[in-house]
């Protein structure tokens, strides 16, 4: 393991402030996000646009927005709500759906995919949570939260794609067919949306359980159930020790097994950095946690974290992270999986590091 200098806390604040000033820049009047850019030259742009990296890119503006107390101005509260209006208006209720919960999903192309779903809720509950913080005043603060009551609903959409020890991940809107598709991240994301909810689910405990015992996510390295299962440790959604025993053995494969390194790109190496800071975390914040993760396992994700941010670093530049050595591509969720990298990072650092 190499050994790298460390990165202060007033570095990495420095770097997500500018990736959500960045991001702000590439919001729409319609809401919607200039999708992809050659690195420094946004008039330069990529076809393509994906509604999960809209939901996951507002959750992580709203995030550190609140973290850091970054100014929110009349003119990006108004873009940060009509980034939620343009999700908003893809939402709808299916006519398919078993049981006498009301449900809500999130269609693109006359299909739902069950990690929109997720990341629509985590962007819903980050905004009120930013609402709720002070940084910024929303038009309708005051008024019963539309987002809160849709939140509830979009759940009910995830708890009846439960098939016992997974979920459903994709259907047609508009006839409610089960298409044939499974996302190594959908689960995790749904999983991590429904552990902010606040009902507690016996079937969800149930099936999330049952994929912590068989090491779903691992040899992924998921970080998406990195988030889950450490939201899970901190409300105490599921049996401690399984979780914790889950979360040592994918904190040991991110450890142990770097090949994501290879590919040279920065998103891959993000997404185990944002995993092993949300598991850091979690060590301080959770008592069962300080005592239970051995310091050697925590020393090893805090050291592999570092020289992840390191590596990093090697493809950022004015708030914009390219997608790695043999791309000058950005896109915006490059920004968010590295941007709430180093965001952990802050939330780690001390003042004095």
């Amino acid at each position: 393991m190499m050994r790298t200098r460390a990165i202060g806390r007033d570095v990495a604040k420095e770097i997500v402030s500018n990736c959500v000033d960045h991001l702000f820049s590439l919001i729409g009047s319609d809401g919607k996000f200039t999708y992809a850019h050659k690195q420094f030259d946004v008039t330069d742009l990529y076809g393509g646009y994906n509604l999960l990296r809209h939901c996951g890119t507002v959750w992580f503006i709203c995030s550190a927005s609140r973290s850091l107390s970054l100014n929110i101005s009349l003119e990006r509260m108004m873009a940060l709500e009509a980034a939620i209006g343009y999700v908003r208006e893809k939402t709808k209720e299916p006519s398919w759906t078993d049981g006498l919960l009301p449900t809500l999903c999130v269609t693109s192309s006359d299909v739902v995919k069950l990690g929109a779903v997720g990341l629509d809720i985590l962007m819903l509950r980050e905004f009120s949570n930013l609402i709720d913080s002070g940084t910024m005043k929303s038009a309708d603060a005051g008024l019963p939260d539309w987002r809160l009551l849709t939140c509830a609903r979009l759940e009910n959409y995830i708890v009846a794609q439960s098939t016992g020890d997974d979920f459903l991940h994709k259907r047609n809107f508009s006839t409610g067919k089960i298409l044939g598709f499974h996302s190594d991240y959908y689960t995790g994301e749904a999983l991590f949306a429904l552990m902010h909810s606040p009902i507690v689910r016996p079937e969800v405990r149930m099936v999330m359980e049952s994929l912590l015992h068989r090491d779903y996510g691992i040899k992924e390295q998921s970080h998406w159930m990195a988030y889950a299962a450490c939201a899970a440790l901190k409300v105490g959604y599921c049996d401690q020790t399984r979780i914790a025993q889950y979360l040592e053995r994918l904190v040991e494969r991110i450890i142990a097994d770097p090949s994501y390194r290879s590919r040279h790109e920065s998103t891959p190496i993000a997404c185990r950095s944002e995993a092993l800071m949300e598991f850091l975390r979690t060590t301080r914040e959770v008592e069962f946690a300080r005592q239970y993760f051995s310091t050697a396992l925590v020393d090893g994700a805090r050291a592999t974290a570092l020289e992840n941010l390191h590596l990093q670093l090697k493809y950022y530049g004015q708030g914009q992270f390219r997608k790695g050595r043999d791309s000058s591509k950005v896109q915006i969720d490059y920004i968010q999986h590295n941007g709430a990298a180093f965001l952990g990072w802050w939330h780690l650092s001390d003042e004095q590091t």
